[in-house]
C-alpha cells in the first residue's frame, strides 16, 4: 500500500495540493495559484529535446510505438511571489514582467536567430561559429546578460548538469532549434 495519496514515489507527478503537502507540511496552497487540477509538477521531471540521443534511440528502436510525445507547453519560474511564463515567442518576449524593455528587444533578437538558423546557409549564422563559441559568446553577440529569464528561454540548461553551460560551445542548442519539428 502507497503511504502517499498519489503514485509513484519519488518519481510522481502531482498537483497543487499534493505539492504543497509534500514541500510545505501540509499547508494550503494560495488561492491566488488557481485550481489545484491545473498543476502537473514532476518531482522528476522529464524532459526530452527533440533532437537529443536517447530521442534518436527510442526511434531508432521503435519503442516509440508504445509511447506518447508532447511539446512542452511552457516553462516557468517564480518572480516576487508570482508565477511567471518564460517568454518563447516574440509575443511574449515583449510582453513579459520578467525583464526590462531594452532586454525584452534583445531576447527577442535572440529568439528569432534561433528560429532562423540553418546549418546549410551562413547568412543565418550571424558571425558566430556554433561549434566553436561558447553560450557566453552568443548572449554577448545578443547584448543579453545571463539572468533567469534568458537562462530559461534558452535549452541549454535542460541538457547539461553543469553550472558553467554558458562557457560550453553553442552548438547543440542553435542544432535543436533548426532541425524539430
Amino acid at each position: 500500500m502507497d503511504r502517499n495519496d498519489y503514485y509513484g514515489g519519488e518519481c510522481a507527478s502531482v498537483n497543487l495540493q499534493q505539492l504543497f503537502g509534500k514541500f510545505r507540511n501540509g499547508a494550503a496552497p494560495p488561492a491566488t495559484l488557481g485550481a489545484s487540477r491545473e498543476y502537473n509538477v514532476d518531482l522528476v521531471p522529464k524532459f526530452l529535446l527533440s533532437t537529443g540521443n536517447l530521442v534518436k534511440t527510442l526511434v531508432h528502436t521503435k519503442v516509440t510505438r508504445y509511447l506518447e510525445f508532447q511539446k512542452c507547453k511552457g516553462a516557468f519560474v517564480v518572480k516576487k511571489n508570482k508565477i511567471q511564463k518564460v517568454p518563447a515567442t516574440e509575443g511574449e518576449t515583449l510582453s513579459t514582467p520578467l525583464m526590462g524593455f531594452f532586454e525584452k528587444n534583445k531576447l527577442r533578437k535572440l529568439l528569432l536567430f534561433i528560429i532562423n538558423y540553418d546549418p546549410a546557409v551562413p547568412k543565418t549564422h550571424e558571425g558566430l561559429v556554433v561549434e566553436r563559441d561558447t553560450m557566453r559568446a552568443v548572449f554577448r553577440k545578443f547584448g543579453l546578460r545571463q539572468s533567469p529569464a534568458t537562462s530559461l528561454a534558452t535549452p541549454w540548461p535542460c541538457t547539461t548538469t553543469t553550472p558553467t553551460w554558458t562557457s560550453l560551445p553553442s552548438r547543440p542548442w542553435t542544432a535543436s532549434s533548426s532541425t524539430a519539428s
